[in-house]
């Protein structure tokens, strides 16, 4: 939704390193929270592997997956419900798109 605003703004100065805010685990939709941990478990997609951050965020997207088809089931099914449909990201892009954004900040992680 365009007419909503997210963050977090100190009514006083803060000294470095206060926490301000705790999240716990399981209030953070991640895979090792979902319905999908244990079949990601299973084919070892989660926190204890060892083969890096594209592990780790293909098993996210599968969590989110899982969640999006529980539906109403969900512990996140009213944040899934106010996500945008739409999402434009590089992953969308075709080659000759992706091609204009050469010699830019926007592909060094893609």
């Amino acid at each position: 939704r365009d007419d909503v605003v997210r963050g977090a703004f100190a009514s006083c100065d803060l000294p470095r390193g206060s926490v301000i805010c705790i999240v716990p685990d399981d209030c953070v939709l991640s895979a090792e929270a979902s319905k999908a941990y244990g079949v990601l478990k299973g084919y070892r997609m989660t926190e204890d592997d060892d083969r890096g951050d594209r592990i780790e965020q293909e098993a996210l997207v599968m969590a989110l997956l899982g969640e999006l088809l529980a539906g109403p089931k969900s512990k996140w099914s009213a944040y899934l419900a106010s996500l945008p449909e739409d999402v434009h990201t590089l992953n969308a892009w075709g080659q000759r798109e992706r091609e204009l954004l050469q010699g830019t900040a926007a592909l060094e992680d893609y």
